[in-house]
């Protein structure tokens, strides 16, 4: 829930970063990650927007080298075709549920989907995510605009480190006090990173932030949509991509 203070942090400028600071030393290393599919039954993530999109008849996700899982709504519930063969395995019963696709043949596509009954009709969202680590810090991808498909800048989202907030998918990400820039495979299954040599600046966002309550998420994004970083728990100065930056999502809690 928003809180006056979060208001007034969000009405509030963030200025912007240096745009012509000394480059960046390349410090640390390049190198490539492998990741494993991981599907979250039980959601506990905080995402900066949240994708639902109409069942139908069905779940496209041939625009990702998928199938069409097929989808009616019968008697007993939704009804899906969770193997992509036409027929129905299973029966979402009640307002809600989940579900894991994995589709037939050598090269199996795989998805978790959360599904909710409105008054629209039946709807979906990501339960997909890959999960690894660069060095000692974890890396978990969602599939946030829920296209089948990991790393569309400003649309997926992804948590660097152990908690369960995200931001949007960006060009960059941060890792302790070092930028990285990263290239993310469309199946998810792995990521390219090297230390970013561009320009650099500093945001300061605790020293404007004055209120007991707790930060449950806190998201800011550059102004050309490339960059986005989860400051929640973030102590000090954050060094970014040089440029403008803004709040593109926050909530607060009490307690």
């Amino acid at each position: 829930v928003l809180g006056l203070a979060l208001c007034a942090l969000l009405a509030a400028p963030l200025g912007a970063a240096p745009e012509e600071p000394a480059t960046a030393d390349a410090a640390g290393d390049t190198g490539q990650v492998a990741l494993k599919p991981k599907n979250v039954r039980r959601w506990n993530f905080e995402l900066p927007k949240e994708t639902w999109r109409p069942v139908g008849k069905g779940i496209d996700f041939s625009g990702a080298g998928g199938p069409a899982f097929r989808a009616g709504v019968e008697s007993a519930g939704l009804s899906i075709d969770k193997d992509g063969d036409g027929e129905f395995d299973v029966t979402i019963e009640g307002d809600s549920g989940f579900v894991s696709l994995k589709s037939k043949g050598e090269k199996p596509f795989r998805h978790g989907l959360r599904l909710r009954k409105t008054d629209a009709g039946w709807m979906y969202s990501c339960a997909a995510t890959t999960v690894g680590t660069i060095g000692d810090t974890r890396i978990t991808l969602i599939d946030a605009n829920v296209n089948g498909r990991y790393g569309d800048v400003g649309e997926d989202a992804i948590i660097v480190g152990m908690g369960k907030a995200a931001s949007f998918q960006g060009e960059t990400i941060a890792l302790g006090n070092d930028l990285y820039t990263v290239e993310i495979a469309a199946d998810g299954k792995r990521v390219d990173y090297k230390p970013y040599t561009g320009a650099i600046g500093e945001l300061d966002l605790q020293s404007r932030y004055d209120t007991k309550a707790r930060l449950v998420h806190l998201v800011i994004g550059s102004k050309d949509g490339r960059h986005s970083f989860e400051v929640s728990d973030r102590e000090g100065a954050l060094r970014v991509p040089a440029g403008i930056y803004t709040i593109q999502s926050g909530a607060l809690g009490l307690g």
